[in-house]
């Protein structure tokens, strides 16, 4: 899935910690389009919301 995301080092100090932030690289309805051409795959239900709105 090299492209399709992109990950971002966070670090909130001691007590925050450090974790990764992902976001999309490419077009979200793009990415829906995609997804959906698979059976076994579904997208989560605020991804499919947010796609529905977009038309």
């Amino acid at each position: 899935m090299l492209g399709i995301l992109d990950r971002t080092s966070r670090n909130e100090g001691r007590s925050g910690g450090q974790y990764y932030e992902y976001g999309f690289a490419v077009d979200l309805e793009l990415v829906a389009t995609v997804v959906s051409d698979f059976e076994e795959l579904a997208l989560p239900r605020r991804v499919s919301e947010l796609v529905n709105s977009l038309d």
